[in-house]
């Protein structure tokens, strides 16, 4: 079929000196260069032509088509190659195509575009000289994709250029698409399957660390509620002895769990009590009561004469002296009252204080005996009174008092002893308050004996306890009561100070005598002295030396 051509002629004009011929025919396009060789001339030309610069005539029109690959770039006046900033191929003679989505070119002079390979695309974009690698989360599985595709729900691609997505293991998930890589199941979740988009709940009584799969929580534990993590271990009071269970059982009566994680339950110590089932763990017996067996429901009181006073008492211990308990029950021993005692352990009942003893105390387990000066003439005194003036309790835990013996006495009600009557006093009688003193001529050499007369010779004040005597023959009696001097007395006395007169007037006369004499040599001897040191002050002085 032949192409009907359309010829472009363009004259030359001022600006040029080449010009150029556009054919044009049914779905083609030719371009043709050709040259005037006349250098004066001018010519006009469009894009998509080229002169020829070496041209044989100035007439003849000689165009040259541009190779393959080439473009008329009218900016250098000869054909090019599409170059690389092109991104396209030449389809004609005076530009570049660009090339579509799904391909690139990244030579240039090309004649066509090459097709993106699987896991590339050019992102939806025309004109590129490269193909882009998918993005993790994405894959392209087929030449020549526009824009890559995302991973759908439960697949994950976590590197580049990827051709296809991986399922997300089991204990893994995806729950949205384009997923770069997939999320572990949390803590008490779990799939077992790959290409999963969620998780599930462990089960109650089940728990999951590893995600993959829910274990059953072992005896002594449980998880109450889906989803657990962990299991909790069954608290004190509690057990389970199977596996895999919500919840955990309460021990019977008698029995209970101290620790927790318990599998089963244990009887109650012995001094410990449960009486009833649940979760409660065993109570301790209280004060007053005990239990010496194990495994028990209730504790059981102490027999008459002992008691327990510790809470959890497996055994009851014995009423300490001073103490009694005189029935069988949870109650305590109890203190013996004042004026009574209880000597041995585990009593029964209290002994009142026998006479002249007494306890002011209670809770205690002997009386004491009445002190010295008290009694007491009853059973469970509380207390010892004093003895009465004029009597006297000699001993300690008397039940009565004495009147005081003859020479003794006791003026007031009071714990002393009688008194014996100082020397010259004398009662004769018991119980006395009080002692006679011996009147004058008498003498009473006993506190308990009546008086004696004196002789006449004899001192006999009142109170005597035995006669006096003036001392013969210098001294008289002059009364009852002193002695005066005899006549023998009074010369002996009168002789005796003549001669101490003269005595003393003899020694006064040789100490005169000697004091004179003494007097007269010191007279002397000062005379001397001064004569001599005269005589040595009038002689001429003398000289030792030069």
């Amino acid at each position: 079929m032949k192409s009907k051509l359309m010829l472009d002629y363009t004259k030359l004009n001022q600006h040029s000196s080449y010009s150029f011929l556009r054919l044009t025919g049914h779905g083609i396009s030719l371009a043709f260069v050709f040259t005037v060789c006349l250098t004066t001339l001018t010519f006009n030309y469009s894009d998509g032509f080229i002169p020829i610069l070496n041209c044989s005539s100035v007439l003849n029109v000689s165009c040259e088509l541009c190779k393959p690959g080439t473009f008329a770039n009218i900016s250098t006046v000869h054909c090019g190659c599409c170059q690389y900033s092109s991104h396209g191929v030449c389809v004609n003679a005076s530009s570049c195509t660009e090339c579509p989505v799904g391909e690139h070119q990244s030579r240039y002079g090309s004649l066509s575009c090459d097709i993106c390979p699987p896991g590339t695309s050019t992102n939806n974009q025309t004109h590129q000289d490269s193909c882009a690698k998918c993005s993790p989360g994405h894959y392209s599985n087929e030449n020549g994709s526009a824009q890559c595709s995302p991973c759908p729900e439960g697949y994950y691609s976590n590197h580049t250029g990827s051709t296809n997505c991986k399922a997300c293991p089991v204990g893994s998930f995806s729950n949205k698409t384009g997923s770069a890589q997939c999320l572990s199941c949390s803590p008490g979740y779990y799939n077992n399957e790959t290409g999963s988009t969620s998780c599930e709940p462990c089960e109650a009584g089940y728990y999951s660390f590893n995600t993959s799969e829910c274990l059953p929580c072992d005896a002594g534990s449980y998880s109450a509620t889906p989803g657990s993590s962990v299991c909790k271990q069954c608290r004190a009071g509690s057990y389970q002895p199977n596996t895999g269970q919500s919840g955990c059982e309460g021990c019977p009566a008698g029995s209970e769990t101290r620790v927790s994680g318990s599998v089963n339950c244990t009887g109650c110590l012995p001094g410990h009590y449960k009486n009833d089932s649940g979760f409660d763990v065993c109570q301790e017996c209280p004060i007053g009561s005990h239990q010496p067996e194990s495994g028990k429901e209730s504790c059981i009181g102490c027999p008459e004469g002992y008691e327990s006073r510790l809470n959890g008492s497996a055994n009851c211990t014995a009423c300490i002296p001073g103490y009694y308990k005189n029935e069988s029950g949870f109650d305590l021993c109890q203190e013996c009252p004042i004026g009574f005692n209880a000597s041995s352990a585990n009593s029964t009942s209290c002994a009142p204080c026998p006479e002249g003893y007494y306890q002011n105390l209670s809770g205690k387990p002997l009386c004491n005996p009445c002190d010295v000066g008290t009694f007491c003439n009853s059973t469970g005194c509380s207390h010892c009174e004093d003895c009465d003036q004029g009597t006297e309790a000699l001993v300690a835990g008397s039940n009565n008092c004495s009147l005081c013996k003859p020479g003794r006495y006791k003026e007031s009600t009071s714990a002393e002893n009688c008194k014996i009557c100082k020397h010259g006093w004398f009662t004769t009688k018991s119980g006395s308050l009080e002692c006679t003193e011996c009147p004058v001529h008498y003498f009473c050499p006993t506190p308990d004996q009546d008086k004696k007369q004196c002789s006449p010779q004899a001192l006999c004040p009142p109170g005597s306890a035995v006669p006096g005597w003036c001392p013969s023959p210098l001294y008289v009696k002059e009364s009852d009561y002193d002695c005066k001097a005899s006549s023998e007395l009074i010369g002996i006395v009168v002789g005796s100070c003549i001669v101490f007169c003269l005595l003393v007037a003899f020694a006064a006369f040789k100490t005169v005598k000697r004091y004179r004499k003494r007097s007269q040599t010191i007279k002397i001897e000062n005379t001397e002295r001064r004569q001599l040191v005269s005589h040595e002050e009038s002689l001429p002085p003398v000289y030792t030396g030069l």
